[in-house]
């Protein structure tokens, strides 16, 4: 990925607007961008579409993170190629909506969180040719194959304000990396993340919308000083494509002394860019480090909500529940430890506390061989994240198998996730298998998952919708042949007419 990419103020302009809202109104003429008429249903059925529009609170990124694994799906099936579809009107189109729909998000979400905020947004060259082809029908040069990841990095949200403590607070969010992690994020294709100096993180991207806006609003408050903006101060030798108006400054937000001024046909007001130490943003837990680094930021934070929220009769064994009394004790407290940037490493017990977390892990693996499905996800969780054990997926996948055939119908969602996306194949794990990922998806469905029943429905909506396709194309076709005959037996007749008049 380039490291001096400029960037220059963007705004959406009335096209998007209208689309995104239109999404609230039923459909009257063909889709005006991929997968519009599925994106409508599934927020009507999801009740985001409201008597005032659409819903942007966090928990619409949920809804969307659905549809974005049922496109994903999709054009697995279709065996569609990314670089095909990055020249696809129809397409950018779909992930400019994702982008203003989170940008919406942040807006009704920031307004209760800071004050005199604002959201800006800026773009670089080579998502601004992109946008100007598809959105401002300006002609450009096309995305040539070296310029995907700097396309993925071209649209960032510059959100900026005070926070309760009076402190100017800055931090930016790059929206296409994120939606590009989401779609096409997999072992082999590998979305990093930027950090707030521009420069790529070691970690993947987080390929989560409402993840991703979540971590991005609880560093947010943490963020104190300009170094968030300095990305955005770089000279600029060529302003991105289309020309942008004057950007209208917002009278009650006081803007900071480095924050650029940004005019269409200027260049922001060069300042050094700054380095920004490692502890400018604390780091991730490492459970979420983990599981960011598979490409699957959602899997291990999924799996405990639903030992949690989704009891099952085996939670109830007295065994269990007296080791596990031990043990969230032990998880509390390096859950704490985590969140002050430490590392599993870092944190040492002594022997009776290691004794103590011994014992209760001897406890599960008793349950494991007793036929126990909840300890076996206890214990798999264990191996996954190396606490008090040896990272071992090999040993960790093993037991989500058996607990899944055990009819547990939160392994039967974890083993789906880990085969739909795949989890280090090279380290124990398993490769990305999408009929086995639907398989379980199926059964964890068929079993009563709540997720799970709501993901299916919606991709057997999906499937109609292709029939639907199908037997309106296959009509046309016939449609046209008919015509073809029609007209070639018109022709026959005007020639013989002509001959014998």
């Amino acid at each position: 990925m380039s490291q001096s990419l400029n960037f220059v103020w963007f705004e959406f302009d009335k096209e998007v607007q209208t689309l995104w809202q239109s999404l609230s109104s039923p459909a009257t003429d063909k889709p005006k961008f991929a997968y519009e008429s599925r994106l409508r249903a599934l927020f009507t059925e999801q009740g985001l579409i409201t008597k005032s529009g659409i819903d942007t609170t966090l928990d619409s990124l949920k809804t969307l993170d659905v549809f974005l694994s049922a496109v994903k799906s999709d054009l697995a099936r279709r065996d569609a190629q990314e670089s095909q579809l990055l020249h696809h009107e129809q397409f950018i189109k779909l992930l400019v909506m994702v982008a203003f729909h989170t940008h919406q998000v942040l807006k009704n979400v920031l307004a209760d969180t800071l004050t005199f905020h604002q959201i800006q947004c800026y773009t670089n060259k080579t998502f601004g040719r992109i946008y100007a082809k598809y959105f401002a029908q300006m002609e450009t040069a096309p995305l040539d194959n070296d310029g995907y990841d700097d396309f993925y990095c071209g649209l960032a949200f510059l959100a900026s304000g005070l926070n309760l403590a009076g402190q100017k607070v800055a931090q930016p969010l790059f929206i296409l990396n994120i939606i590009g992690a989401r779609i096409f994020g997999s072992i082999d294709r590998q979305f990093f993340a930027l950090q707030t100096d521009g420069n790529t993180a070691t970690t993947p991207s987080e390929d989560s919308l409402y993840w991703a806006v979540t971590d991005f609003l609880d560093n947010f408050v943490r963020i104190n000083d300009e170094r968030a903006k300095a990305l955005f101060e770089q000279p600029q030798s060529t302003p991105a494509s289309p020309p942008q108006p004057t950007p209208k400054p917002t009278p009650v937000a006081p803007i900071p002394p480095t924050q650029p001024q940004v005019q269409a046909t200027k260049t922001h007001t060069s300042t050094p860019k700054p380095t920004i130490p490692p502890s400018a943003t604390p780091p991730l837990s490492v459970r979420k480090q983990k599981a960011r680094a598979s490409h699957t930021p959602k899997l291990f934070d999924e799996i405990h909500q639903d030992l949690v929220n989704l009891p099952m009769p085996s939670d109830h064994d007295q065994q269990y529940q007296q080791a596990m009394s031990v043990l969230r004790k032990f998880d509390d407290f390096i859950n704490k430890e985590l969140e002050q940037g430490k590392t599993l490493s870092d944190i040492q017990f002594n022997e009776k506390q290691t004794q103590t977390r011994t014992q209760a892990l001897k406890i599960l693996v008793e349950l494991v061989k007793q036929n126990n499905p909840t300890a076996m996800i206890r214990l798999a969780l264990y191996y996954f994240e190396g606490r008090g054990v040896g990272v071992d997926n090999n040993k960790a996948i093993s037991l989500i198998k058996r607990s899944a055939n055990l009819n547990d119908i939160r392994a039967q969602k974890l083993l789906s996730r880990l085969y739909y996306q795949g989890y280090q194949p090279d380290n124990g794990g398993v490769a990305m298998q999408t009929e086995m990922g639907e398989l379980w998806l199926k059964k964890s469905a068929d079993n009563g998952h709540p997720e799970a029943k709501k993901i299916c429905a919606y991709m057997n909506q999906v499937e109609l919708l292709k029939e639907d396709y199908r037997a309106e194309v296959i009509s046309d076709q016939r449609y046209i042949k008919w015509g073809v005959v029609f007209l070639v037996l018109i022709i026959i007749i005007l020639i013989i007419f002509s001959i014998f008049s």
